[in-house]
C-alpha cells in the first residue's frame, strides 16, 4: 500500500511540474484506433529467487499513446521456494489471465514516461518434494495480481521504441500476498504496421530503380 501511495503522489508531482505537456486520454479516445499484440515479460523476485514472467497481450490503442490490453502471463519454468528449518522444499508455476492499460501522459520529442495497471486473475500450481526429491502433495492455490508502475520510453526511430520501467506488484488473498514484490521490464516495441509500411516503401524504390 505504501508504494501504491508512493506512485500515486509521484505522479501528481509530475503532473503539476508538465501540466503544460500531460496528455488527455479522453481526448485519445476519440482518435484513430489500432489493434496492438506484443510480449509483456517481466523480471521480478518470487520467494526469494531470480523469476521472470512471462506474458502475452492483444488489445487497442488510441492516437499512438493510449493502450488497453489483455493477456496471459505466468512463470512455465518451475519457481523454487526453500522454506528454512522445512523437510519440505515446494515447485511453483504461476498461471493467470490479464487486463490493463498504459498510457503515456508525458511525451517530450523521443521521450515518453508511460503509466502502466494491469490485473489479473489465476493459480499458483505448487508442488511439494520431500528431502529425497519424491513429490508429496499437490496443491493448486487463488492469485490476484496487481501491478502498477511507470516506464520510460524512447522512440529510435517511428516503428521501433526502447522501453525501461519497473513497479511493484500486489498479490492476494492471503498466502498468495507473499508473492507480492517489485517488478523491472528492459524491452523493445515494434510497430509492426509502421514497420510493414516501411517495408513496402523500401520494396517500392528498389522496383522503380530496377524494373527488370
Amino acid at each position: 500500500m505504501r508504494a501504491l501511495l508512493f506512485i500515486t503522489f509521484f505522479l501528481g508531482f509530475l503532473n503539476s511540474i508538465f501540466s503544460q505537456a500531460i496528455e488527455n486520454p479522453l481526448e485519445s479516445l476519440k482518435k484513430e484506433k489500432e489493434f496492438i499484440y506484443g510480449i509483456d515479460n517481466r523480471r521480478t523476485h518470487l520467494y526469494g529467487n531470480a523469476a521472470l514472467i512471462h506474458g502475452l497481450f492483444v488489445g487497442f490503442g488510441f492516437n499512438g499513446n493510449l493502450r488497453f490490453k489483455t493477456g496471459v502471463s505466468g512463470t512455465p519454468f518451475r519457481v523454487i521456494n526453500y522454506r528454512q528449518g522445512s523437510k519440505q522444499w515446494q515447485e511453483n508455476r504461476l498461471f493467470f489471465i490479464t487486463v490493463g492499460e498504459e498510457f503515456d501522459f508525458l511525451i517530450v520529442k523521443r521521450f515518453r514516461l508511460t503509466t502502466y495497471l494491469q490485473g489479473g486473475i489465476g493459480y499458483n500450481y505448487a508442488k511439494n518434494y520431500d528431502l529425497k526429491n519424491l513429490p508429496v502433495t499437490t496443491k493448486r492455490t487463488l492469485i490476484i495480481p496487481f501491478e502498477t508502475g511507470l516506464n520510460t520510453n524512447y522512440s529510435i526511430n517511428h516503428w521501433l521504441r526502447l522501453v525501461i520501467g519497473g513497479g511493484w506488484r500486489f498479490v492476494e488473498p492471503n498466502p498468495s500476498n507473499e508473492l507480492s514484490g517489485y517488478y523491472l521490464k528492459f524491452g523493445l516495441n515494434i510497430n509492426s504496421k509502421k514497420l510493414w509500411r516501411e517495408l513496402k516503401k523500401s520494396d517500392l524504390k528498389v522496383t522503380k530503380k530496377n524494373p527488370y
